[in-house]
């Protein structure tokens, strides 16, 4: 008797565990309908602490990852789903997007070919790998992946935009704005496909068209400064000079009114330095810090932006760094070498950007070493930020000390008066 009820004790048990996985289950689908994101996680979690082989769970809560942009978790959780089920083509797309999301578009590549082998009508894994194809610059088999979506999926706006952005890298501006046209057309309406287009029109010498789209940007996002300069471009090319110093004067009138741009009176400058004080440099007291070093090398990132470790990338702040031993390392000595190494390495590396132009470069001595300044512009791809920068040489004996002052280019003319007074203060030991 002892046993049969043990037995029936365990039965309702289980059973009331799965009423309880069902309940919190049901919770989060409703959540996830009605983009409660934060609650549907909760709900889900519950799910997987009840059982941790509910693949279901682990995929619904990895779409609110990948929804909020929490990708490493969201790639975690298509992991999950990945083991307990290696024929799930959706958890591999959903895995490969959060790869491309992240920057790794050969896992992202590596993803969605496996989702295609498991289902090779998957319209959306075309477009997801034709996503990671771009990224990786293979654009002709992106094209080829596009156009069996658009294909087999004629209203689907996104394959025409992702046309669009690759008519765009390579040239083809009237094939890009036909594309954008198409995405525009079929009711993809976000700014960004404006802009994109709005940047075709310009490179095509549209400028009337070019101004369209980029009102048509700024009448739903205000906040769009590219779009603002590049309006102002626009009516520079079409003699229209009164109406380029309205927008530019309102770019200024932006950025003085805007809490993160505040008067370079205004701001507190500190000192920012490493460990042995080999470099030391004042700016604002409220940027981000980070310091590395060894036997070889000595840096410093100071940056606004919130970045979490020496190696994340930003938009607006300062690298700078000392390399030593010159000699043993890379058979370089002396300033005119140390300097020619220099300006080779920024070349080489500048190959691969969209563009890369020095704009002033000037010689001078200081702490009794020579160097060199450049004032360049430069562009890593044709979709990221053009930036404006200070690269900033010393050299000694066999050691280089190189410093890069960035920020986009539209808000150079602001960042200018914090960098010129971050170098007045700056101190390099070699």
């Amino acid at each position: 008797m002892k046993t049969k009820l043990v037995f029936v004790l365990i039965v309702l048990l289980n059973l009331n565990l799965i009423a309880q996985e069902d309940v919190w289950f049901a919770r989060g689908e409703k959540a996830l309908r009605n983009n409660n994101f934060t609650e549907a996680i909760n709900s889900f979690s519950k799910v997987i602490e009840l059982n941790n082989k509910n693949k279901h769970a682990f995929y619904n809560r990895g779409l609110c990852y990948l929804y909020t942009f929490e990708l490493e978790k969201a790639i975690f959780d298509f992991t999950e789903v990945i083991n307990l089920d290696p024929k799930n083509a959706d958890a591999f797309n959903n895995r490969g997007l959060s790869f491309i999301y992240i920057g790794l578009p050969d896992s992202a590549l590596n993803d969605l070919n496996q989702a295609i082998k498991l289902d090779n009508t998957f319209i959306e894994a075309y477009i997801n790998r034709a996503t990671a194809l771009i990224e990786l610059k293979k654009y002709d088999e992106a094209l080829k992946d596009l156009s069996f979506a658009t294909k087999n999926d004629p209203k689907n706006p996104s394959p025409y935009n992702e046309q669009g952005r690759i008519y765009y890298k390579k040239k083809e501006y009237k094939k890009a704005i036909t594309s954008f046209s198409k995405a525009i057309e079929l009711g993809m309406k976000a700014p960004v496909v404006f802009y994109n287009r709005g940047n075709a029109y310009f490179r095509n010498s549209q400028f009337k068209k070019a101004i369209e789209d980029y009102t048509t940007v700024l009448k739903t996002d205000t906040t769009n400064l590219e779009a603002l300069n590049n309006r102002a471009l626009a009516y520079d090319s079409l003699g229209m000079k009164d109406l380029a110093d309205k927008d530019r004067a309102t770019l200024r009138a932006r950025r003085e009114s805007d809490p993160d741009f505040p008067p370079i009176e205004k701001i507190v400058f500190e000192k920012f330095a490493d460990p042995t004080e080999s470099i030391s440099i004042e700016l604002p007291e409220n940027w981000f810090f980070f310091t590395e070093s060894d036997s070889n090398s000595i840096t410093l990132v100071v940056s606004k932006d919130r970045i979490k470790s020496i190696n994340e990338p930003f938009l607006t702040g300062v690298r700078l760094t000392i390399d030593k031993n010159m000699k043993e390392r890379f058979d370089v000595t002396g300033d005119d070498d140390l300097l020619e190494f220099w300006k080779g390495s920024t070349i080489k590396n500048s190959v691969e950007y969209h563009f890369y132009d020095i704009i002033s470069q000037k010689l001078f001595n200081r702490f009794g070493y020579r160097g060199l300044m450049n004032t360049s512009t430069l562009q890593i791809t044709e979709n990221s930020y053009k930036m404006s920068l200070y690269e900033y040489v010393l050299v000694h004996n066999d050691n280089i000390f190189y410093a890069y002052f960035q920020c986009p280019e539209i808000q150079f003319k602001y960042y200018k008066d914090i960098f010129d007074k971050a170098i007045d203060s700056l101190f390099v030991k070699l």
